[in-house]
């Protein structure tokens, strides 16, 4: 069985948090835009301006629960680093996504792909990651030892 020790997933726990971060500086941002628009809650019609901030707030909340499985999926089966780094592309993405759209929404478009591709490389990485550990304990295939081998071996 394999551990898992704090050093092996500070580096994700860093990215959940500024996300979590972010999404409360949004949440503030929206409810000044409410303030400034007049738009009081339950509504979420308003001024385009406001309109825009808020769906832009709600696009971000409803990437959250994706982010975080994929995230932690690659950081826990495939390797925290590069995980991470991704991550913080992303958790910029969002960041960028939610700036543009609430200036202009067709400006929201790269930010939005630059998010998607993030995850779905992350969601790969915690595939082969998946896998890999699938096979190592199940049909006793460690596939990352074959690799090693064979690359050593050609030398």
């Amino acid at each position: 069985m394999t551990s898992v020790y704090l050093e092996d997933i500070t580096f994700l726990l860093v990215d959940s948090l500024l996300y979590g971060i972010l999404l409360a500086v949004i949440a503030k941002k929206v409810g000044n835009s409410r303030r400034k628009h007049e738009v009081n809650p339950p509504e979420t019609n308003g001024p385009i301006e406001f309109v825009c901030t808020f769906r832009a707030q709600q696009n971000c909340t409803e990437w959250f629960p994706i982010f975080i499985t994929a995230l932690w999926g690659a950081g826990l089966f495939f390797h925290q680093v590069p995980a991470a780094i991704v991550g913080l592309v992303f958790v910029y993405s969002r960041h960028k996504y939610f700036h543009d759209y609430s200036e202009k929404a067709s400006k929201r478009v790269s930010p939005f792909w630059m998010g998607a591709y993030c995850v779905l490389l992350m969601f790969f990485m915690a595939g082969i990651g998946l896998t890999h550990q699938l096979l190592k304990m199940y049909a006793g295939v460690d596939l990352a030892k074959k690799a090693l081998a064979m690359y050593y071996g050609r030398l």
